[in-house]
């Protein structure tokens, strides 16, 4: 976890499903971190998410704990932004 005064952002991305062996939305999150780290003095943590409900369901809150984020986005259909 990061000192106080670092912003933590936490960023999703699903992982394989059906055919999709690469999912797109884990490649952004990837990429997110690596750009945003070198160009802003916050804390990245990208977690990689099974594309099922109940995955999403209780491991978002469990991340929400571990890392008490500033910020979170989550990619599938949708972009979630929770500002806590």
């Amino acid at each position: 976890m990061a000192s106080s005064n670092v912003p933590v952002v936490l960023i999703t991305g699903f992982g394989p499903f059906r055919s999709v062996l690469v999912n797109p939305s884990w490649e952004v999150a990837k990429t997110l971190k690596m750009y945003l780290e070198w160009k802003c003095p916050i804390q990245i943590i990208t977690e990689q998410m099974h594309v099922t409900y109940d995955d999403v369901s209780t491991k978002i809150p469990e991340h929400w704990l571990k890392y008490n984020p500033t910020v979170s986005f989550s990619k599938s259909k949708f972009v979630y932004l929770f500002l806590l």
